[in-house]
């Protein structure tokens, strides 16, 4: 394995790096830092399988302060600065006697361990025992490759799964099961290099984060595919996007994920707490290049028969929140805006789940983007008329990527 261990007290680790390397014999590449800086610098040069990192760090190797939630910065520029390479086991590590809320709400909000080090050595047993696990589970993925191409999610089988089955892919007549309640579509999709990309397609029975992270799991289990898509329909900041514009959730995350407390007033408090996953780069680049072209927005716009299309067609790869809740009052999504992102478009209730399952799964891990067309402003006006046409422009807009683009290697 690559492992690297940050922490301003290296020491600490010597009796488990020393039974890493018994283990591995000597195959285990392990490298140390003690800072910031040099972490996010070696996780931009180094694709490490593990990641241990403490949680108070200094952020230089010549501050004499450490920060109490440094470890937790390393991990927030882990989510959002898609240059750094994720690795794809972290565990954390405190000596903090008292919880501190930045550290513990972030690992709760996540998939990665958090381990409390203190005088006893019980918890370098603990951190041996995960590294077995490590070991163990990226030995077994390595004999694992990737057996489709392209892994469509919805959130419902009307109006979002039909209108992927409605795109110009080569369908087979019967669906296959992943499991005995996941029906899934399978096919192949012609590129415009003339290659064939292998399909799959599903929807949730439900709508929700959890649905769709659920049965992302079940189908990145079932089927290995290099990329996963959402597509679907969302709400839209009204002023900013147009009914059926396609919004690319860069970042998404749950903007219900906060910390509720009483101030010494007894007035209540919201602390959020975003957990912001990006998509790739190359994704996001090659969808700035289709956002660009005018007239193939043009064609898919008026090959729609309905009549909601009344402004041109756009592509915004903008940040997109999240929620287990159906918005419809008009301030909800300003409110996110003011308070957890500024540049906030889209607000829709599956695709953090779904970028977070991917992140969790396991080598060969897919890429993973959501693109959802916009069906109404999450205001009292909403309704159904848009849905078709949102749910067609995604779709859309999907397929062409494919068509044009591919699958990134």
């Amino acid at each position: 394995m690559k492992i690297l261990i940050v922490d301003d007290n290296a020491a600490r680790y010597s009796d488990v790096v020393k039974a890493q390397e018994t283990i591995s014999q000597g195959n285990d590449v392990i490298e140390s830092c003690s800072n910031i800086k040099d972490a996010l610098t070696a996780l931009e040069t180094t694709a490490f399988d593990l990641l241990v990192v403490d949680m108070m760090l200094p952020q230089t190797a010549w501050d004499s302060n450490a920060d109490p939630a440094g470890g937790v910065k390393i991990l927030r520029y882990l989510q959002e600065d898609d240059s750094l390479h994720m690795p794809s086991y972290v565990i954390g590590i405190t000596s903090a006697t008292n919880d501190d809320s930045a550290v513990v709400d972030h690992f709760n909000n996540s998939s990665w361990t958090l381990i409390r080090a203190g005088s006893s050595d019980n918890w370098q047993e603990r951190l041996n025992h995960l590294f077995a696990y490590a070991r163990e589970a990226l030995g077994r993925a390595t004999t694992r490759g990737y057996d489709v191409d392209v892994c469509f999610v919805t959130a419902l089988r009307k109006p979002e799964l039909k209108a992927v089955t409605a795109l110009n892919i080569e369908w087979e007549l019967t669906d296959v099961l992943c499991d005995d309640s996941t029906f899934v579509k399978r096919g192949r999709l012609r590129t415009a290099a003339g290659k064939y990309l292998s399909v799959v397609a599903a929807s949730a029975m439900r709508m929700g984060a959890v649905e769709s992270a659920i049965l992302t799991g079940k189908l990145i289990e079932c089927f290995r595919p290099r990329l996963v898509i959402m597509t679907g329909i969302c709400a839209g900041f009204e002023g900013k996007v147009s009914l059926g514009d396609v919004v690319v959730a860069n970042p998404a995350w749950d903007w219900t994920s906060a910390k509720w407390e009483v101030d010494g007033d007894g007035n209540q408090k919201i602390l959020p707490a975003p957990d912001y996953i990006g998509i790739d780069r190359t994704i996001a680049a090659q969808l700035s290049m289709l956002e660009e072209d005018a007239g193939f927005l043009s064609t898919l716009q008026d090959n729609w028969s309905g009549s909601e299309s009344t402004s041109r067609l756009k592509i915004h790869i903008k940040p997109s929140a999240s929620g287990a809740i159906v918005v419809a009052d008009g301030f909800t999504l300003q409110t996110i805006q003011l308070t957890q992102n500024r540049e906030v478009l889209g607000l829709e209730m599956e695709a953090y789940g779904v970028y977070a399952a991917v992140r969790a799964a396991a080598n060969p891990r897919p890429l993973v983007v959501s693109m959802k067309g916009v069906c109404d402003f999450a205001d009292p006006r909403k309704a159904d008329k848009a849905q078709g046409y949102a749910a067609y422009t995604s779709a859309g807009v999907a397929f062409e990527y494919l068509r044009r683009f591919g699958v990134p290697r």
